[in-house]
Order: structure tokens, then C-alpha cells, then sequence
């Protein structure tokens, strides 16, 4: 397990990276202006967003990996917040999911789906925090039900809720799926209706979890017991606001040394 992360910790500071800058284009283009500028030959960085729905995100196309990353961006806003709040389920291909987040992937659907069709033979990464990290799962589950494609398409979440049930989840995502979560970070745990949502528990699901009360811990985990979880989560006070910011995601991800 540690020789995956260690072949793959690139591909999750990248997409860590993304799903910070995911949220800067509303705010401060700047740092994805010098991405912009870096990228003339060997990358290209676009940027989707709805004003329908307030979903927004990067497409960053990688032609020297022959790799496109779509990061979906996170709660920052009131019509955030509504598409979290909607958490009534609708269907989608085979499964019932979260529906907000299924209306969220509708509005920007035409716009990654340029991306895809453009390069078909080409690797896809989904990722984003948050509601990000939501979206990403149910984009994800849309691509494998449409385009039957799994071999080719990897997940990478940090600090996302749950979209669908676990058995729902499990049929419908068969991709490689990175779910990272940090010790005190709330969000994994929403929306907080265990009979009708879950996270996958499905063989090509991988739970990397970043202990910060235990220290005997160590500074990962490859998905840990409920039990573990429980008495890290008992001793943690100040982390319980910080734990959920995506840059303390890339800050743990840096501090990995494999």
C-alpha cells in the first residue's frame, strides 16, 4: 500500500493543488495566471464555471502525461450552500444520489465533456475538496455509466461528504477512488443521515487518513477502523476548524515522506 502512494504521491499534490486553485479564480486570478503562463506548450488550464448553479472548477490538460484533471471547487457561497442543503435524492443512471450535487455536475457537464471528447485517449482525473470532492464522485459515476470507462479514469477527494448510499456508491464508481480525510475534518461526515448515505467500502476504494491527536498514529493511514478514527477524533480540539481547509490537505500531503 505504501509503494501506491508513493508511485501516486505526484498525481495527489497536483490534485490537491488544483482543487485549492478551484477556488481562487472568483477571487484572485493571479497564481492561476502564472499557472496559465507556465503552461504554453506542454499544458493548458481552463476554467468552467454556472451561474445557474454556482458550480465552478479548473480543467487542466496535461498533454506531456496525456492526463486532463478536472477539479471541482468547494462551498463559498450561498448557492453552495443550497446545492449542499438539497440533499433529497434523485437518480442518476442506476443509483440515487445527492441532488444538488446532481444538478451542480448538470450545469458544467458540456464544458468538461469538451475536454473529454477532445483528448479520448488521454487519462482522466477527477478530483476536488469538499463539495468539490462530491461533485467529483458523482461526475465520476456519470462518465462510468455513459462511457463505461474505468481503466483510464482515477478519483482523488480531500475532505468530501458523501453523495449516495454505500451499496449505490459501490456499483456505480469501480474507478480508482483516493478518498483523503483529515482526523477532525466534519465534512466526510455529511450529510449526516447514515440510513441513506455512505462512503464506498468496494476493493478500489483507498481511505488515506491523516491522524492529529494520536502520534503513535503516525502520519497516515490506510483505511482505519472506525474504532481508530473514534480516538483520534476524542482528543482533537484545536484542529477541528482548520482540518477541513484544503490548504492543510496539501500541507499534510508535503509533509509525506515515502
Amino acid at each position: 500500500m505504501m509503494d501506491k502512494l508513493a508511485k501516486r504521491l505526484p498525481e495527489f499534490k497536483l490534485a490537491a493543488k488544483l482543487s485549492r486553485l478551484a477556488y481562487l479564480h472568483s477571487r484572485d486570478a493571479r497564481e492561476l495566471e502564472e499557472l496559465q503562463a507556465r503552461a504554453v506548450q506542454k499544458s493548458v488550464l481552463h476554467i468552467f464555471e454556472s451561474r445557474e448553479s454556482g458550480t465552478q472548477g479548473v480543467v487542466f490538460i496535461d498533454h506531456s502525461a496525456k492526463a486532463i484533471y478536472i477539479a471541482y471547487c468547494g462551498t463559498q457561497n450561498l448557492q453552495d450552500w443550497g446545492t449542499n442543503l438539497r440533499v433529497c435524492k434523485k437518480p442518476m443512471g442506476k443509483i440515487h444520489i445527492h441532488r444538488g450535487v446532481r444538478y451542480a455536475i448538470r450545469t458544467v457537464r458540456d464544458r468538461v465533456m469538451l475536454a473529454v471528447h477532445s483528448y479520448l485517449d488521454y487519462r482522466i482525473y477527477l478530483t476536488g475538496h469538499s463539495l468539490g470532492g462530491m461533485c467529483a464522485q458523482a461526475a465520476c459515476a456519470w462518465l462510468e455509466d455513459r462511457f463505461k470507462r474505468t481503466k483510464d479514469i482515477t478519483l482523488i477527494t480531500f475532505g468530501a461528504g458523501m453523495i449516495a448510499s454505500t451499496n449505490d456508491i459501490n456499483d456505480a464508481i469501480h474507478s480508482p477512488h483516493y478518498r483523503f480525510q483529515n482526523g477532525s475534518d466534519a465534512v466526510p461526515r455529511r450529510p449526516a443521515l447514515p440510513i441513506f448515505y455512505g462512503h464506498p467500502t468496494c476493493p478500489n476504494h483507498c481511505h488515506i487518513y491523516f491522524p492529529n491527536s494520536v502520534k503513535e498514529l503516525g502520519l497516515y493511514l490506510f483505511d482505519p477502523d472506525t474504532l481508530t478514527i473514534w480516538r483520534d477524533r476524542l482528543f482533537t480540539l484545536g484542529e477541528r476548524v482548520t482540518d477541513h481547509d484544503i490548504r492543510d490537505y496539501e500541507a499534510k500531503l508535503d509533509e509525506v515522506i515515502v
